[in-house]
């Protein structure tokens, strides 16, 4: 081939010159996460079409896509994976237990650290599912009635019930960490006016002994005009439970005179935009705008922190409307369009981070500084201990990102990643409980 004309060397020479600065821009911006310093060798790429959720557990990643779930470690080692095709999956997740299904499926698979545990498969369509930290799983189906079957991990039934759609619409469930009574929500549909009946079953031979009814149902009650959404078993057999109405935390003590006690009523008088109660320790809600016709509304914006006992241990305002929160150990982490916050279980702020674009969800990883973000397409595990209050950052090279974890060493008990730089975190952790 012959020379090139002058004018064409001059433009192959730019575009080379432009192309070698475009990808030793890219790869800056990746390797320094846009500001941020890279903790570690974490890093999933994916197809933006699929499926990608995480969910992080000591300090390790579950990644679940419709072709199954991988366990990767704080370093991006690939620990085990497991295949299967569902057309929309869910993580149903607790102490670094996972149960894998998809609504009206036919399956419930689950997971524990260490790989693969066993495999429900259910007759009729499942509903819903709920698991807890030592692989109990409940399953909620339907046919021309309900269904609520307990299974233990190795996938043997412990206890069954069939209801009736009169007896009101299965919502919810959870199982408490011992295994011992299972918590169920139904809804009532049958006057004019809905109201929520929270019941409390005993599961396991183990149970038979006390005194209950034919179903094993040891205590209920009703809310009236509401809605239950969720509900979750705490330390020391208390559930939260979380109606459009008021957050209730309950105290069960089935061997006693007294079952159950309401150690927290808490009625809303602002709209709730965001809430997570699947801290063992610690609840949290996100107050919005004032309801209608409420009386005495707190501040927009602000979220409120509650332990087992019903207490309020902290508070935290902030600047806008909060989407989402996340309680990792004794840490929360608060999601607001595009600006992110973590603050400790008391509502003191230790970190704040704005983007420039769209972030899909952000995890804490080993600590309140070393996360995980997930963008659309990439998820990269960064520090972000430079970060200081009120300090606008870059974005991260146009992605959205996703991430869970704990800022302080979590309780014991509490399953999210621990932070090796606080000492004090049994102290902290007590006092969660205590306050």
């Amino acid at each position: 081939m012959g020379d090139l004309p002058m004018n064409t060397k001059k433009a192959v020479i730019i575009f080379l010159i432009l192309a070698v600065t475009a990808f030793a821009v890219y790869e800056y911006v990746f390797q320094n996460m846009n500001g941020f310093k890279r903790d570690s060798d974490f890093r999933i790429s994916y197809d933006i079409t699929g499926k990608s959720d995480f969910y992080v557990y000591n300090k390790k990643v579950f990644y679940l896509t419709n072709d199954g779930i991988q366990l990767f470690d704080q370093n991006g080692k690939n620990l085990w994976s497991d295949t299967f095709n569902m057309s929309s999956p869910v993580m149903i997740t607790d102490s670094g237990i996972v149960a894998v299904m998809e609504k009206n499926g036919r399956t419930v698979r689950l997971y524990k650290e260490n790989g693969p545990v066993s495999t429900i498969d259910s007759d009729n369509p499942i509903i819903s599912a709920s698991v807890n930290s030592i692989g109990n799983l409940c399953v909620i189906t339907k046919s021309e009635t309900y269904y609520l079957n307990v299974y233990n991990q190795n996938g043997e039934k412990i206890f069954d019930g069939n209801f009736a759609a009169s007896d009101g619409l299965p919502l919810c469930s959870d199982i408490s960490d011992d295994g011992k009574i299972l918590s169920v929500c139904f809804l009532d549909i049958n006057d004019i006016n809905l109201k929520s009946r929270v019941c409390f079953y005993y599961i396991g031979e183990t149970n038979l002994e006390h005194d209950t009814d034919s179903d094993y149902m040891f205590a209920s009650y009703i809310e009236e005009d509401s809605v239950v959404g969720v509900l979750s078993f705490m330390e020391n057999n208390c559930v939260a439970v979380l109606s459009d109405n008021e957050l209730s935390i309950i105290s069960l003590n089935p061997t006693a005179s007294e079952k159950y006690k309401q150690n927290l009523k808490y009625e809303f008088a602002n709209q709730i935009t965001a809430a997570d109660l699947s801290n063992k320790r610690i609840v949290a809600i996100a107050l919005g705008e004032a309801g209608l016709n409420s009386k005495n509304p707190l501040k927009s914006h602000t979220v409120k922190l509650f332990n087992c006992k019903g207490s309020e241990i902290g508070s935290y305002e902030a600047e806008k409307n909060i989407d989402a929160l996340k309680t990792s150990g004794n840490n929360v982490l608060i999601s607001m369009g595009r600006a992110f916050a973590a603050i400790d279980y008391k509502g003191s702020l230790i970190w704040e981070y704005k983007a420039i674009q769209d972030i899909k969800d952000i995890f804490f990883l080993s600590s309140a500084e070393n996360i995980l973000l997930v963008s659309i397409n990439e998820a990269v595990s960064v520090n972000i201990n430079s970060i200081k209050s009120n300090e606008n950052l870059p974005e991260l090279n146009n992605q959205e990102e996703s991430s869970e974890n704990q800022s302080e060493q979590p309780p014991e008990e509490e399953p999210v990643s621990q932070s090796d730089e606080v000492s004090s975190a049994e102290q902290q952790s007590e006092s969660v409980a205590n306050e």
